[in-house]
């Protein structure tokens, strides 16, 4: 595993991310990493057709709950810039 990120679907049909985990540290490219999920994410929800959300409620399906350590804006994790 090099990252991940726990992403929903809000209760108005929007897509919600949270933090990405990443192995790396700041000067091995943990940076790079995150733009690249979130690269793959924006694009994912663009073909599912799913806006972008900074914030919202994702019901939970089947588990009694779970941990929500809370939604991070997209402009916080910024694009590939190269």
């Amino acid at each position: 595993m090099i990252a991940r990120k726990l992403i929903g679907i809000t209760d108005d049909g929007q897509l919600v991310g949270f933090e990405t985990y990443c192995r790396f540290g700041e000067k091995e490219g943990a940076a790079d990493v995150r733009a690249a999920v979130c690269d793959y994410l924006r694009d994912f929800a663009d073909r599912c057709r799913l806006p972008l959300a900074d914030t919202g409620t994702v019901p939970t399906l089947f588990a009694e709950s779970w941990y929500d350590d809370g939604a991070v804006p997209w402009t916080d994790e910024p694009a590939e810039t190269a």
